[in-house]
Formats: structure tokens, C-alpha cells, sequence
């Protein structure tokens, strides 16, 4: 089932514009401006929702991410039984139905039943753009797809924490209905987008479409710069992608036989399992860094541990927002340049020393707070929130919503992502939800435990997370067809080979299964013309 058949519209343009485009809208849609909610006694959100306590409060923000944990499970099971672009159309229209429920929220039971409808949208959405995007985009330009993704997410942020700044000296209802509401206008922006945009070519291939998948990739596909033969390279360009589509189809179905849910949790081959694992392993990663510490409680932490006004708190975070902005445009440059792993290393060295040295701040700001010391550690401690997003921003911010899309193969893709969100939400209603309960009970503490959580994920990326970066998505259904425990995420001739194989002039005609098959293979530069010349008679 799906919402409509892809048309080409002149108006959107050809090749790189299309993708580029896309990937807008793909930010817009993972572009929430949700933070912000929470205020100290006597604001208007307190007095609306008559002083809500910290497990109250850790409810309320928390239940977001059961509603979008089940719009993911949503995904999981039905998923692939609609289009790409149905899937973001039903998520925009249902997280619209759920922000209009919060945004005119007269009690708390409203209110969370507002954030449980929006959370089913925003899973659904989450569990399909990545999917959509990386899908769309080729090998070279996945990971500047997500780095651009990751800085939207961020100016979500950005918008959020100066809206609410803005509006911190209303004193009415106004100062946190408007923020909920303005969340409304970037989901019909994409929705809208997303109704002019192509289907994913992959999609159609897996649901037997192939006609109109070839009609997408010829939408999708870059014309040559070199306008000698642009034509002919054009078309040979779009039958090879083509092509590879295809022999992933045909190779998984004779690797597994008939898709059952069964598959994604054994190894075999394909590897499903140690697949399935990594993708729900990346985000459980992210969530649990404590990046939801800030993105949700920079204020309430700021009043409540650090000792700031309400009003200084919301203007650090704002200022902590921008520099958070800033630091997420580095990856787009790098990303590429240096692949996934070792931005996901640095990444989890950078926050495991922010939050050491956090701890230490709010150990000694909690114990000497009347001392002329305190004073000095609490800005130490406001510079760790300032260094904890910078290295965030570089791997954790990005790579792990689009890190899925690209270990998992064709057959099982939109599971493995709708997974890998289940994991993100439920992790993050977990971390949400006992946040505000921990600072009230063991203050520094806290910042202790994800100081050892984020040291425990460099020995984790390091050994079992392959290098993505520079592969086809046909490709990376042999990523793992290597023997040891790692399956070849060490090894640098498995790397090697695995760029070999997806270079153009050996993933044309795939033949057999696994790296060696490919590269062993005979053919020549005439019988991929002839291949050409076949398909496009």
C-alpha cells in the first residue's frame, strides 16, 4: 500500500538537487521543537499543571517516548508493507493530531495524552526518514546526508530553547503553549515536500515495482559533469545501480528464501543477528551517553544542581544551543573524511571526560556552596555542558539514526531501523524518565554513572562497529562475510576488498555471493555494454 505513485515533477529539478532536497525534508521531519516544557514553581507551565513533582515530571516528559516506541513498533511490523513516503505522511499527520492535544492541554492527563499521539507519529517518522534518505543518496553522500540531518535536529534545539526564552516573560499559558504548537509547522512542511518527491528506488524494487524504480533512479541519478557521452554514462550509471538493486533481492531470497521475522534474530550468511544487534546496540549507545540530560534538562539542571535564576538558566541554554548548532556543522566535512567508527570513538572519549569532570563540578559546587570556590566550579561545570555537545555532535548526534539503515540489507532494512528506534525510545524514557529522580536523590552522582556508561562504549564501537563509510548499501550485504568473532571490523584487507566491491566497475554484475566471488568475477568492459545496451532496449 502506499499514498501515491511517484511523478516527476519538472519544478524539483534532476540528480543532485533531487537528493539534496530530499534530504531537507528529512530534516524537517526529524526537526522537533519539544524542549523547554519544564519550569520552576510559579511559572505558568507549574501553576497550568498545578506543580507537578519530579516523578510527575519525569512522566510527562518520558511518556513522549512510549508513544514514539510504539509508533516504531508500528514500523517494525507493517512497516514495509507501505511506501517510504506513506509512512512519513501518517507519522506528520498523527504527530499533528497529538501536538494539537498538547498545545490546548487544560490538565496534566491531557497533556500526556497529547505527548503519547505525537510520540506514535514521531516514531513512525524516525523509523522511516533515515530509511528514505539513505536510500535515496549514494555511497559518497549517506554520511553528509546524515551530518546535515543531525544539524537540523539541532536547530529543533536551537529554535526551541530561544522560543522559550522569548516567551519566558509571558505570564500566561502562552509561554509554553506556543513552543508545543510551533513543532505543527515543520511536520506539514515536509509532508508537503515529501508528496513531490520520489519513492525509494529500493522500495519499489523489494515490492516488484521495478519499472517505476528505474524511472526514480533516472529522477535520482546525477548527470555527468563531462558533457562528452553524458547521456550514454548517464544511462550506464542508472542501470548499474539498477542492476545491483536487484541481485540484492534475488541473492538475500536465495540466502533466507522467504522473508519471516524469525530471520532477524539468527546469523546465517547474512549475519541478521549480529545486524539486528548493532542497530539497536548504536542507539542504546546514544541514549544512554546522557545527552538527554541537556536536551531536555539544561534548565532544570542549571536552577537546580549549578544554582543559576531561571532566567540565566534559559539564556545558557540558548547560548548552549547556538554553539551545539556550530559544532554539529563540523561533521558534514568530516564525516566522510574519516568514517563512522572513528567519529563514534571520539565521540564517546570526549563525553566520557566532560562528564568526569562535570561530576567533580557538581560534587563541589553541592558540598561547598557557600564557599567563594563554588562559584568558579560552577562555571567549569556549564563549560562541560558547552564540551559534552561539541563531542556529541561529532558522531553520537548523527550517525546512529542513519548507522542502521546502512549495516542492514535490503529484505530487512525498514525492521532493523524500526528496531534500532525502539531501542532509542526506550532508552530514552528511561534515561527521561529517572533524570529529574536521580538529581533530586544523589545529585553528582548521577553524572558519575554516565561517565562509566560512555567509557564502556569505546572497547564496544571498537571491536564489533564495521566502517560503513565509502559502500554502497549492496555492498554492505557482505560486511560481515568474514570469519572471527569481529567479522573482519579489524581487518584492513576485509576493508579493502569491501571498497573494491563496491566500486562501480565490480558490483555491476554480481555473481555468486561475498566479496571474493565479486572480485574473482570475468567480466569485461564489453559485456557490461552489452548489459547496457540490454537494459536499455
Amino acid at each position: 500500500m502506499r499514498f501515491l505513485r511517484t511523478r516527476r515533477y519538472d519544478f524539483v529539478g534532476q540528480g543532485q538537487i533531487v537528493i539534496n532536497t530530499v534530504a531537507v525534508a528529512a530534516g524537517l521531519g526529524m526537526l522537533g521543537v519539544m524542549a523547554g516544557l519544564i519550569g520552576s514553581e510559579g511559572t505558568p507551565f507549574s501553576l497550568t499543571f498545578k506543580d507537578p513533582d519530579a516523578t510527575t515530571l519525569g512522566l510527562m516528559v518520558a511518556i513522549y517516548e512510549i508513544g514514539c516506541f510504539f509508533g516504531a513498533c508500528f514500523s517494525f511490523v507493517w512497516g514495509e508493507s507501505f511506501s517510504r513516503r506513506t509512512c512519513m505522511v501518517i507519522g506528520v499527520l498523527v504527530m499533528v493530531v497529538g501536538a494539537s492535544i498538547q498545545t490546548v492541554a487544560q490538565n496534566m492527563t491531557h497533556l500526556i495524552a497529547g505527548r503519547i499521539v505525537t510520540g506514535l507519529g514521531n516514531g513512525l517518522n524516525f523509523s522511516t526518514i533515515p530509511t528514505w534518505a539513505s536510500e535515496i543518496s549514494g555511497h559518497d553522500e549517506r554520511g553528509k546526508i546524515a551530518a546535515f540531518n543531525g544539524w537540523l535536529i539541532i536547530w529543533g534545539v536551537v529554535i526551541a530553547y530561544w522560543v522559550d526564552y522569548a516567551c519566558a516573560n509571558y505570564t500566561n499559558d502562552m509561554q509554553f503553549r506556543f513552543p508545543i504548537a510551533l513543532q505543527i509547522l515543520f511536520g506539514l512542511m515536509m509532508m508537503v515536500m515529501v508528496v513531490f518527491l520520489p519513492e525509494s528506488p529500493r522500495w519499489l524494487v523489494s515490492a516488484g515495482l521495478d519499472e517505476e524504480a528505474r524511472e526514480v533512479l533516472e529522477w535520482i541519478t546525477p548527470k555527468p559533469k563531462d558533457k562528452d557521452n553524458s547521456e550514454i554514462k548517464h544511462t550506464r550509471t542508472i542501470n548499474a545501480t539498477y542492476n545491483n538493486i536487484v541481485s540484492a533481492r534475488e541473492m538475500e531470497k536465495a540466502a533466507e528464501g522467504a522473508f519471516s521475522f524469525a530471520e532477524l534474530f539468527h546469523g546465517g550468511k547474512m549475519q541478521n543477528w549480529r545486524r539486528m544487534a548493532l542497530c539497536a546496540g548504536v542507539m542504546a549507545c546514544q541514549q544512554l551517553s546522557g545527552i538527554n540530560l541537556l536536551t531536555y534538562y539544561i534548565s532544570y539542571v542549571l536552577e537546580n544542581s549549578v544554582g543559576l535564576d531561571r532566567k540565566t538558566s534559559l539564556l545558557v541554554g540558548g547560548i548552549n544551543g547556538i554553539e551545539y548548532l556550530v559544532a554539529s556543522l563540523i561533521p558534514i566535512w568530516t564525516i566522510e573524511r574519516f568514517g563512522r567508527r572513528k567519529l563514534l570513538l571520539f565521540s564517546a572519549t570526549g563525553q566520557t571526560i566532560s562528564m568526569v569532570i562535570l561530576s567533580a563540578a557538581i560534587w563541589y559546587v553541592t558540598k561547598f556552596e557557600d564557599q567563594s570556590g563554588s562559584y568558579a566550579m560552577g562555571i567549569v561545570a556549564v563549560a562541560c555542558f558547552f564540551l559534552f555537545n561539541t563531542c556529541y555532535a561529532q558522531g553520537f548526534l548523527a550517525i546512529p539514526f542513519f548507522y542502521p539503515a546502512e549495516i542492514t540489507n535490503l529484505r530487512t532494512r525498514s525492521r532493523g531501523v524500526s528496531l534500532s528506534v525502539m531501542s532509542n525510545w526506550l532508552f530514552t524514557f528511561m534515561v527521561v524518565m529517572i533524570t529529574p529522580i536521580c538529581t533530586t536523590n544523589i545529585g553528582w552522582k548521577t553524572y558519575v554513572i554516565f561517565s562509566v556508561l560512555n567509557a564502556s562504549f569505546i572497547p564496544i564501537i571498537y571491536f564489533f562497529f564495521p566502517e560503513t563509510s565509502g559502500l554502497s548499501l549492496e555492498a554492505l550485504d557482505c560486511i560481515f562475510d568474514y570469519p572471527g568473532i569481529t567479522r573482519g571490523v579489524l581487518s584492513k584487507d576485509h576493508r579493502k576488498n569491501m571498497l573494491q566491491l563496491s566500486s562501480e566497475q565490480h558490483i555491476i554484475s554480481t555473481v555468486g555471493w561475498g566479496p571474493k566471488s565479486v572480485l574473482e568475477g570475468k567480466e569485461t568492459i564489453e559485456e557490461l555494454e552489452d548489459l547496457d545496451n540490454h537494459n536499455t532496449e
